[in-house]
């Protein structure tokens, strides 16, 4: 039996508010797939601390940066805060990034997914654009009025590390 590379997972995570708890949630879809390609899938929550973040990174083959339906906090890029600008708890903008760094710095193969694939354009110093409709209006628009939820199709070329 051959050994299955081990694919962290990120998660969505939601403070605790007035009457509900703090959450993480994790897309089914992210560890079936992994799990359909023949890999090990692991759910990593927000750590706070940075060594019990090293520890897990050291323990995986490859990261999903996944996706969600807020935004980066562009006042952290020095931009003013556009009015459909949705942000993300602190806490999980923060993690992403903190992850991120680490994985890059340690040439872990990533998945970056929607604003997972931000978060590793901003920590390798890339910037970003708050509203694509207004400051590209010549793009494919993103949102779908009717499906929230979006996917995208992409092709896994066989032999790769994808």
């Amino acid at each position: 039996m051959s050994k299955k590379l081990v694919v962290g997972i990120i998660g969505d995570f939601r403070p605790s508010r007035k009457e509900q708890v703090a959450l993480s949630w994790y897309n089914t879809g992210y560890y079936d797939s992994v799990t359909a390609a023949g890999g090990l899938p692991v759910l990593i929550p927000p750590f706070a601390d940075d060594d019990d973040l090293k520890q897990m990174l050291s323990m995986v083959d490859g990261l999903i940066l996944s996706g969600c339906a807020l935004d980066l906090d562009p006042v952290r890029l020095g931009m003013d805060r556009h009015p459909s600008t949705r942000v993300m708890p602190s806490r999980r903008e923060d993690f992403d990034r903190r992850i991120c760094r680490l994985a890059v710095e340690n040439k872990i193969p990533m998945l970056a997914i929607g604003v997972g694939m931000q978060i590793l354009n901003v920590v390798c110093g890339g910037t970003l654009f708050q509203c694509v409709t207004e400051q590209l209006p010549k793009a494919l628009h993103h949102r779908d009025p009717v499906e929230s939820n979006l996917r995208h199709v992409i092709d896994i070329v066989p032999g790769t590390r994808v």
